[in-house]
């Protein structure tokens, strides 16, 4: 099994010592103590990694690459959400968890809140759209509590947060909103 690298352990357990976690010297997927980033697909990963490995077939490798890719860009979002965000850290290279983040709509020269979340391990929110509901078309704005995150981590940030403001034309089922961070600087793009 895999486990993160002694540098990754900080930004999955911040406030812990790395004693308290096993280590790997390669970076990887998860920390096996408490499982912490572990998901289906770094499972699926390491098995299909193995048989792959264990087949000559090049036929079969092609066919499993294929499902792994289908299913790794399947797992970036939630079922039916139509918004997702991921935030990286530029200055690490590595995700960044525990970021508040926010969904707000412009409805009569108004922001009008939606919902909230936290990115995972991975630095994701899957599901930020309020669920079992439709995303109308219209403005709206995520903004990433960078501020807050950077302070717990002991580092000051010129932006205390980085606000997105994007409109909705209802031409896409998805919308994917990442932001890629460092203390002193921010971009974004329209991902999918």
């Amino acid at each position: 099994m895999a486990v993160y690298c002694p540098e990754e352990v900080d930004e999955i357990h911040p406030n812990e010592s790395r004693k308290n976690h096993k280590v790997s010297p390669q970076p990887d997927l998860f920390c096996l103590d408490c499982g912490e980033g572990e998901t289906l697909i770094s499972q699926l990963v390491q098995v299909m990694t193995l048989f792959v490995k264990a087949v000559g077939n090049v036929f079969m490798k092609k066919l499993l690459s294929f499902i792994f890719a289908m299913m790794a860009t399947l797992s970036c979002f939630a079922d039916d959400n139509p918004l997702s965000v991921h935030v990286l850290n530029t200055s690490t290279g590595l995700p960044s968890p525990n970021v508040i983040v926010t969904l707000d709509k412009k409805v009569d020269g108004q922001w009008l809140s939606l919902s909230s979340g936290l990115t995972d391990a991975q630095g994701r929110v899957k599901a930020l759209y309020p669920e079992q509901q439709t995303m109308q078309t219209g403005v709206y704005r995520v903004t990433f509590n960078t501020g807050e995150w950077y302070e717990k981590r002991g580092e000051q940030t010129f932006f205390p947060e980085a606000s997105i403001v994007f409109t909705v034309d209802g031409k896409l089922a998805h919308y994917h909103i990442p932001l890629l961070i460092s203390p002193y600087g921010y971009s974004t793009y329209r991902g999918n």
